[in-house]
């Protein structure tokens, strides 16, 4: 197993600042090599002896990514006897979830799973959940949003399990410039140049801003194939549908605006509000997402939806549970997972997802 934050750190960032295109072609292989070491055995029994309480608290029970989460959440508790599994919304109040965790320690749960409220860069909620955790020295499991390395290095019982947002934003640019050849159509004002507009989620977290860099570096890293790129505006969303779609629909509203060839967001939530957008104003415009929520998948099988890149929720979940619970127990801290733990983190792989594969996806 590679280790991924040396490799993204510098080789990558340098490769790219210097030979854009070799550096992004490096870490998509890089990325795909770190995160695709899985267990060979699955056939083990994850039951427990005795009692087992974990907590859980996430951001938002509202944000469609996270309904996703906890069905993955519920159906890997009933594969665990003897699990209970106390689940709380923080109702996006980054105190208030600071003030979940503490009760949560205080009522005997033997590991937590936090999905932080607050994960914009230079705040202090990561640091102040660890430290409510250190108190009675439970293990504490971030999932989804990544509280940073200083807050991950301060505790050794502090884990995280998500995704590398930079191998979203790879495969998403990839499969535009993909699409982008095979549809010469899309170029609708002639000029051989894709125009295209970013909507982006929240401004300062991980994995807007790696999916927002990223996925413009990838497009703007292919002239030598024909591929010239406009990038028209980044316009802030805050990964919400109704923000999203009236956000772009006052975008829209500048005549200039609707050259744009192509809207990339950085999750279906807010392509859905772009699709939206995009009817109201008259117009069709290919739109990809990131998660592969399954109203998207029904969205690209429809041909309403260019693609999106799979963000595996469901297996997040249960990779975090499995942890947590091997945490609590004393287990090994890798029995039952798909994935290794490598320096206490997991990165489960994205997949990319268009009209090409997404018979494979769709039920």
């Amino acid at each position: 197993m590679l280790n991924f934050a040396l490799i993204f750190n510098k080789a990558s960032l340098s490769a790219f600042k210097h030979r854009r295109d070799i550096g992004i072609m490096i870490l998509s292989m890089f990325v795909l090599t770190a995160c695709q070491e899985e267990k060979q055995n699955q056939n083990i029994s994850l039951a427990l002896t005795e009692k087992t309480p974990i907590g859980l608290t996430v951001y938002s029970m509202e944000d469609l990514y996270i309904q996703n989460m906890m069905v993955g959440f519920e159906n890997t508790e009933k594969k665990i006897d003897n699990l209970k599994l106390t689940v709380l919304d923080g109702k996006n109040n980054q105190e208030n979830q600071i003030d979940q965790v503490a009760e949560m320690v205080d009522a005997g749960n033997q590991a937590l799973l936090v999905n932080m409220v607050d994960v914009s860069f230079g705040n202090t909620a990561g640091q102040e959940l660890v430290d409510k955790s250190k108190v009675k020295n439970v293990p504490i499991v971030f999932f989804n949003r990544h509280p940073g390395s200083k807050v991950m290095k301060s505790y050794d019982k502090a884990y995280y399990i998500g995704s590398i947002a930079a191998q979203s934003g790879i495969l998403q640019g990839e499969m535009i410039v993909a699409d982008w050849q095979n549809n010469p159509e899309w170029d609708l004002n002639k000029d051989g140049i894709l125009q295209y507009v970013i909507l982006k989620g929240q401004e300062g977290h991980a994995d807007a801003e790696g999916r927002t860099k990223w996925v413009s570096a990838t497009i703007n890293s292919y002239p030598t194939k024909g591929i010239k790129a406009e990038k028209m505006d980044i316009i802030t969303a805050n990964w919400r549908t109704e923000e999203a779609k009236n956000k772009l629909k006052m975008w829209l509203s500048n005549p200039s605006h609707q050259a744009v060839e192509i809207v990339i967001t950085n999750n279906d939530a807010m392509a859905f509000g772009a699709l939206d957008a995009l009817e109201d104003a008259g117009l069709v415009r290919p739109v990809y997402g990131v998660d592969a929520m399954p109203e998207a998948l029904k969205l690209i099988k429809a041909g309403k939806m260019a693609g999106t890149v799979l963000q595996d929720a469901q297996k997040q979940a249960e990779q975090a549970l499995i942890l947590a619970t091997n945490l609590g127990t004393g287990r090994d801290v890798n029995y039952g997972l798909d994935f290794k733990i490598i320096n206490n983190e997991m990165m489960v792989p994205y997949v990319a997802i268009n009209k090409t594969n997404i018979d494979q996806y769709s039920k």
